[in-house]
């Protein structure tokens, strides 16, 4: 820790005057509540997207050792994001916007898989402005070469791109072409650049070109006014084949102890690894009660529901084959979701920081199933599906 500490004040004063994007929480929840299932017992889903702070790349396509794990603490950050950026898994160049308004704009470094689409962009406004405390961007658009739109949370930027190319979209209405995205920024004031870690819930497309695009840029200056810039920005980029070939690879059940299920979801990622499954519990309620008993029993689960907190999956992580442990994602904003039902059904989802640079032909999960009726120790045992 002597090391890493020598180097915390220095990179903090860089990194921390101004780290926020708020834009995230409100889709999230929302897009919770969507995904309840319509059935007539007591659902309690949580799903908040996993928003990783990765993908800003010190020196190349490996970090800097100490820069990468002051970023890893700081931001809490996902292990797996790390690896594949290690593993090369990024690009790393210099891509010039149309400069408007004497302001130059760059995208340093990209990073997209399925669920992740990370950016690094730096500006130059010159010498206009001594300091600079913050920069935002309130009409980012992403597209692709198919019209997919993949990041846009501003109505006026939405309706006149749906216009210019005959689409019949509504704002904030997500559909297979007009993903459901939520974004973080991390902003590093001394050289003016800004990374996008946007994070969708489902896959982006296997895009092999990106459209970048704004019209204005709010900076709040030394004078404590914010200033705003208006112009137009934009810029293609044609992404490499390792972005848009990229395939999940499957695993299958070989030996399953404790969980009553044969519907058990397993992909890695290049980034992180997604694992589901549908169960069969112990009911808490059944036919044979009267109404009275049902009733009383209703309010005993809800009340048991909320004071878990809908932790019923404790201590989840993966082992390899070689011994190396891989946990459940650790950022201040989950992405799990749990569906418990008094009757026994059970949906869980959630992502862990294995990716497909770490896999071994055989994988373990172990957790602990906490539940109103019982607690026990699940392990289920994996293999490469070949046939996948």
């Amino acid at each position: 820790m002597k090391e890493f500490d020598q180097y915390d004040n220095k990179i903090e004063s860089i990194l921390t005057a101004n780290i926020y994007e708020p834009d995230s929480y409100t889709n999230a929840i929302l897009n919770a509540l969507n995904k309840k299932r319509e059935k007539k017992t007591i659902s309690l889903p949580k799903l908040v997207a996993a928003i990783i702070a990765g993908a800003m790349i010190i020196g190349g396509v490996v970090y800097a050792k100490q820069i990468g794990e002051f970023i890893t603490r700081f931001f809490n950050n996902s292990k797996g994001t790390d690896t594949a950026v290690e593993n090369g898994y990024v690009t790393d160049f210099s891509k010039e916007f149309i400069t408007d308004s004497d302001t130059k704009v760059t995208i340093n470094s990209l990073l997209i898989d399925d669920f992740d689409l990370n950016l690094k962009l730096r500006f130059d406004f010159g010498e206009k402005y001594k300091e600079i405390y913050s920069i935002s961007i309130p009409d980012l658009l992403i597209t692709d070469e198919s019209c997919n739109i993949l990041y846009c949370k501003n109505k006026e930027m939405f309706d006149q791109y749906c216009y210019l190319n005959n689409l019949n979209y509504e704002f904030l209405s997500y559909n297979e072409n007009y993903i459901n995205t939520c974004i973080y920024k991390a902003q590093n004031n001394k050289n003016n650049e800004i990374i996008f870690n946007i994070k969708t819930i489902k896959e982006f497309p296997k895009s092999k070109e990106l459209k970048i695009e704004f019209n204005h840029i709010l900076l709040d200056t030394e004078s404590a006014k914010q200033t705003r810039i208006n112009g137009n920005w934009k810029v293609e980029i044609k992404l490499e084949e390792k972005f848009y070939n990229r395939e999940a690879v499957i695993y299958k059940v070989v030996d399953l102890d404790g969980l009553n299920t044969n519907e058990i979801a397993f992909r890695a990622y290049s980034t992180e690894t997604f694992f589901e499954f549908n169960a069969l519990l112990k009911p808490y309620i059944t036919d044979d009660m009267t109404d009275q008993e049902m009733k009383a029993k209703i309010i005993e689960f809800e009340n048991w529901c909320k004071e878990s907190q809908n932790k019923q999956i404790k201590s989840i992580y993966i082992e390899t084959t070689d011994g190396k442990i891989y946990n459940e994602l650790n950022n201040n904003f989950e992405d799990e979701e749990i569906e418990y039902f008094y009757n026994g059904n059970f949906y869980y989802k959630t992502s862990l920081d294995l990716t497909k640079y770490d896999l071994t032909d055989t994988l373990i999960i172990y957790f602990t199933l906490y539940t109103i009726n019982e607690d026990k120790d699940v392990t289920i045992k994996l293999e490469k599906d070949d046939k996948r």
